[in-house]
């Protein structure tokens, strides 16, 4: 039996290839699920990002200027700050149901997101919780810890995290590491998670994912291997390349990607995400 969120994809696969030879439904659900979740992570990635700017340093009061400092820059006077007592640095940062611009760019940030830090000597530890955090079409509720090391992101990790957009909600566990550009408006990652999702359960390696998110709607580049067992029980890996336009699949804008499962390789169109693509 078809999946019901499959029905579009396999109509435009059919349209796009003139009607050719239907992708098995195995590769086109590995390949949604490998969307799934690098659009989770890749949100994460920029909240993330955004947060570990403050400082760690300062007292409650001297970190809600220095936030202020930071969101005046990237945001505009435009999400409330507030501070809560305690060991460490802990910020509530609410964006409001109408949302803040990023950067003056048509990215814009609804919800709250709060944080806590604490520093073991050149170790620093970011836990940041989402509540209907949402950018884009895709919203997040939960949490995710990440460590610098005297500076720098070092990894990440997250366990049920929610993440929804259209009719989709999964709840997402992941480990590795998330990268930003200095702008955060280039994202990357490597790691593994799972979910479960389509009446099964979904175990991912993604290796160098990244996605500019202003003029791409899907990553640019990356490889996501999905491991599944199909309705027989029995033990699958499917591959999923993302490429540029360049390198012939166009994924970063029109969301083809390339999955390759017992030997063969299709090529599936993602569902849209409803990015900002310019």
């Amino acid at each position: 039996m078809t999946h019901p969120g499959l029905r579009l994809l396999s109509m435009t696969l059919l349209v796009g290839c003139g009607g050719g030879e239907a992708v098995p439904e195995d590769a086109l659900l590995a390949a949604e699920a490998a969307g799934h979740f690098t659009a989770g992570l890749e949100t994460a990635a920029i909240v993330g990002g955004l947060i570990t700017e403050f400082s760690t340093e300062d007292p409650a009061d001297e970190a809600v200027e220095a936030a202020a400092a930071v969101l005046d820059e990237l945001l505009g006077s435009c999400a409330s700050i507030e501070a809560t007592a305690g060991e460490s640095t802990a910020l509530l940062l609410d964006f409001g149901t109408d949302g803040c611009a990023f950067l003056e760019t048509p990215l814009v940030l609804y919800g709250a997101v709060s944080y806590q830090t604490t520093e073991a000597g050149v170790v620093e530890t970011w836990t940041i919780a989402f509540d209907a955090l949402q950018i884009g079409d895709v919203t997040l509720d939960g949490a995710i810890t990440m460590t610098q090391v005297l500076g720098l992101t070092a990894g990440f990790e997250l366990a049920d995290l929610t993440v929804s957009y259209g009719d989709v909600s999964l709840n997402l566990t992941s480990t590795g590491g998330l990268q930003t550009s200095a702008s955060h408006l280039e994202v990357g990652f490597s790691a593994s998670g799972s979910f479960t999702w389509a009446d099964r359960s979904w175990s991912l390696d993604a290796v160098d994912v990244s996605r500019a998110l202003l003029t791409d709607c899907y990553p640019e580049a990356g490889v996501v291997e999905v491991r599944f067992a199909d309705d027989a029980g029995a033990e699958r890996l499917a591959v999923v390349t993302f490429e540029d336009r360049q390198l012939g699949l166009d994924s970063d804008d029109s969301g083809k990607v390339a999955v390759t499962l017992d030997g063969e390789e299709h090529v599936v169109t993602l569902p849209s995400r409803g990015c900002i693509g310019l």
